[in-house]
């Protein structure tokens, strides 16, 4: 009987993050970096499996290099990935699709490790497996496997047709199972509009599969006349290959990043520069109702119109970054219209960055430097020092909807900023916002992964302007940090792009976020 495991998920603790110091100290590929840090990070129990990192780097101090020691983990993933790997039989419709054509059962997890001496107590990757999902549920999972009662081979089994299938054994994705429905709690299985199950993709990136709902929903509710005879798949072989699978993901990627970027694709005509000035001529010859009727069929309503359309217009005029540019804007009320812009072709940085290498995300950080500055040189032209670009109240999503100001001075935006932490201002690190004097200049406030587009590991566009305006120089970096929790991986071309400044800033908007009243 394995003793039972208390979970510890501190993912911010000393004992959490001392493993992804260790990666982030060896020189290892950006890939090797993200396939160790998200065996960690997506742990049933992310200290454990930290634990062990640092337990295997110790044991081979003497041996193997840190390099070494943190590639042989990464191996041993791998194989402890390809040992739980499905196997296929004939049958009947896929789980996820709907689809009948060319299904077969699959099985979660292979029945096959049931017998397999590495796996088992007292085996080599035993505790590899153990710091992945948990010693309770690794007996949970032995236990499910071994069960002779009639119908338990059907937790263990799923119908696939087979480009799902195939992306399934190889961790392309996972198939969550919400606790509520697992017996005893078989009572209420309707709680959620998809029936407590849905489809999660693996990171990094995302793969396109053409028969896997891009809604990630599965095409019905998984359901049972006799639970007992016929039992629904269980959460726990599930959770299990969400986990053990995802080296498999991080092989294929690390095959895309060998051969290389594809080839780059010619653009789209576009208008051109002497075209969109004649549209937006045109356009505003035509009544305001005409062209709101008109945008109703072609696009959607958004909301801070007035702002965005003149960013875009400055951005176009004083600098030379790829931004889209205005065609027309038109306004339904105080708050909302339409706009009417270019397109940015290339591909989202968030959905490649994982092909990137490191040399590439340096050169990105370095372009994106470059537009920063550029940024920076257009004038403000308001009466007031903090403003959007019409001399109004900023906006910005770390607002959670609201509007502040205008300010005159960079302390009243500190104020604002600093009004519900709940600790004093006047000791660090918030007097430091205080005591250092800031340049206020032209700022994106929203350069996120998402709105950055590179073309073959360059950067080549920036979309959604609608939060910029003039604010504090470090507010860029910060807002551009926020959604990455300071993972290395992710931070790493805002760091180069702002050359190491502005860290006692996010130390201080990471202590605003921990002391004020309200999430974001």
């Amino acid at each position: 009987m394995a003793e039972k495991y208390h979970h510890d998920n501190d993912k911010y603790g000393k004992k959490f993050t001392r493993a992804f110091e260790m990666i982030d100290s060896a020189k290892l590929s950006a890939i090797e970096g993200i396939a160790l840090s998200l065996f960690i990070g997506s742990a049933r129990a992310p200290v454990v499996a930290s634990k062990y990192v640092q337990d295997r780097v110790s044991q081979n101090s003497e041996t193997c290099t840190l390099e070494e020691t943190l590639r042989s983990i990464r191996q041993d993933l791998v194989t402890l990935a390809r040992k739980t790997a499905l196997y296929e039989r004939d049958g009947g419709r896929c789980f996820i699709s709907g689809r009948t054509l060319d299904v077969k059962p699959t099985y979660i997890i292979s029945p096959s490790i049931r017998d397999d001496d590495d796996l088992l107590p007292g085996g080599y990757l035993r505790p590899l497996l153990e710091a992945a999902i948990s010693p309770e549920e690794t007996e949970k999972m032995f236990t499910l496997l071994n069960a002779q009662e009639d119908g338990s081979d059907l937790k263990n089994l799923l119908l696939m047709e087979p480009s799902i299938r195939h992306t399934f054994r190889n961790g392309h994705f996972q198939i969550i199972k919400q606790p509520y429905i697992e017996p005893p709690y078989l009572k209420d299985p309707a709680k959620l509009a998809n029936g407590g199950w849905w489809i999660r993709r693996t990171p990094p990136g995302r793969v396109f599969v053409p028969t896997l709902p891009e809604n990630d929903k599965l095409y019905a509710v998984p359901s049972t006349k006799n639970p007992e005879t016929h039992p629904l798949p269980a959460m726990v072989l599930l959770s299990v290959h969400g986990i053990v699978s995802r080296p498999l993901r991080i092989l294929e990627a690390e095959k895309r990043i060998e051969a290389g970027w594809p080839a780059q694709k010619p653009e789209p005509w576009t208008l051109g520069k002497i075209g969109i000035t004649c549209l937006r001529t045109a356009l505003s010859l035509i009544p305001n109702f005409v062209r709101i009727k008109l945008y109703m069929f072609i696009d959607r309503l958004i909301e801070n119109i007035k702002n965005e359309a003149n960013a875009l217009l400055a951005v176009e005029k004083f600098t030379t970054i790829n931004a889209p540019r205005l065609i027309d804007s038109v306004m339904i009320d105080a708050t909302s219209g339409f706009i009417i812009m270019t397109r940015i072709f290339g591909d989202r940085l968030d959905n490649v960055y994982f092909l990137t290498t490191w040399e590439e995300r340096t050169k990105i950080g370095e372009d994106l430097a470059k537009w920063i500055a550029e940024m920076r040189q257009i004038p403000n032209k308001s009466n007031y020092l903090i403003a959007d670009t019409l001399g109004g109240p900023i906006s910005d999503h770390r607002f959670s909807g609201e509007s502040w100001g205008p300010f005159n001075t960079v302390s009243d935006f500190i104020d604002r900023l600093t009004r519900d932490v709940t600790k004093p201002r006047n000791e660090p690190p918030l007097s430091l916002l205080y005591e250092r004097k800031y340049d206020v200049c032209f700022t994106h406030s929203d350069l996120h992964m998402s709105n950055l587009f590179v073309t073959r590991g360059r950067l080549s566009g920036t979309i959604d302007w609608e939060n910029a305006g003039f604010k504090p120089e470090y507010w860029e970096f910060t807002r551009s940090l926020w959604p990455y929790g300071g993972e290395r991986n992710l931070c790493y071309i805002y760091t180069c792009a702002f050359d190491g400044k502005y860290n006692d800033e996010l130390e201080a908007e990471v202590f605003i976020l921990h002391h004020s009243p309200f999430v974001f």
